[in-house]
């Protein structure tokens, strides 16, 4: 959800992204700010660092 006009994350605008189950990124926002909402089968989520 952007908080700013030109807000990006992961090199998109507004709207829902989708990755496939055992799928890894790295969440990036660039453009300005925005809210990271992760909605998430079972709560199954793991946060590591690279």
């Amino acid at each position: 959800m952007p908080l700013d006009a030109d807000a990006r994350f992961d090199d998109h605008g507004a709207g829902w992204r989708v990755y496939g189950p055992g799928s890894s990124h790295t969440p990036t926002v660039t453009g300005g700010r925005a809210r990271v909402l992760y909605l998430l089968p079972n709560g199954a989520i793991e946060f590591t660092r690279s």
